[in-house]
């Protein structure tokens, strides 16, 4: 019986698939603005070692993982070493799938890039703009689940705010930020210690 943690409900459920049969997984692949380093094959090293366990229970296992390789970071880089960001990228590709068979890792099912899916990402962050799903910040696109019905679930997660001030993507507390200001920049009340639960950020 294969148990997991729910992030979202922050607890341990006893896995129950939708489908008896076939396993649909998707992950998160590097950022391949540069090599991926040890660290990061910890997290995909652990994702193999899933879809293997689901195929020895039994299961067919189809997986996707994607390669993100269109962002400031990329961007940056290339300018950095004057090269263009296809060929940064593409490099770093062809050296993480080096590094998986190294590892002696499954190969994903499918391999899509960000930069393959800009305009279907772009029409989905308009949706969610349109539903008030989504709120723009500091030039970046956040989403929230302030939208449910019966309202968030609890979890232990925090609010991810990118600001100017803070460089990057972190937990209000992290960014020095306090939820009365986070409250009056974000417009979103109902913030806690911690930050508000179940709340993602798409950068745009």
């Amino acid at each position: 019986m294969l148990k997991l943690f729910n992030t979202l409900g922050k607890r341990i459920e006893t896995f129950r698939p939708a489908n008896e049969e076939v396993i649909n997984i998707f992950t998160c692949g590097p950022s391949v603005y540069q090599r991926s380093h040890i660290g990061n094959f910890r997290t995909f090293l652990f994702e193999d070692i899933l879809v293997r366990y689901l195929g020895y229970s039994g299961y067919t296992v189809n997986r996707g993982m994607n390669f993100t390789d269109i962002e400031d970071k990329a961007l940056r880089e290339a300018e950095r070493t004057r090269r263009s960001v296809t060929h940064l990228t593409e490099e770093n590709i062809r050296k993480f799938i080096e590094e998986m068979n190294l590892l002696k890792m499954k190969m994903p099912d499918y391999l899509p890039k960000a930069s393959d899916a800009v305009d279907q990402a772009v029409e989905i962050i308009d949706l969610l703009l349109d539903l008030k799903a989504a709120y723009w910040y500091h030039g970046n696109v956040s989403s929230t689940d302030l939208i449910w019905p019966n309202g968030p679930p609890k979890s232990g997660g925090f609010i991810e705010i990118r600001t100017q001030e803070c460089g990057g993507t972190w937990g209000i507390s992290s960014c020095g930020m306090d939820i009365k200001e986070a409250t009056q920049s974000t417009g979103i009340q109902g913030l806690e210690k911690g930050g508000l639960p179940g709340t993602s950020r798409i950068q745009v």
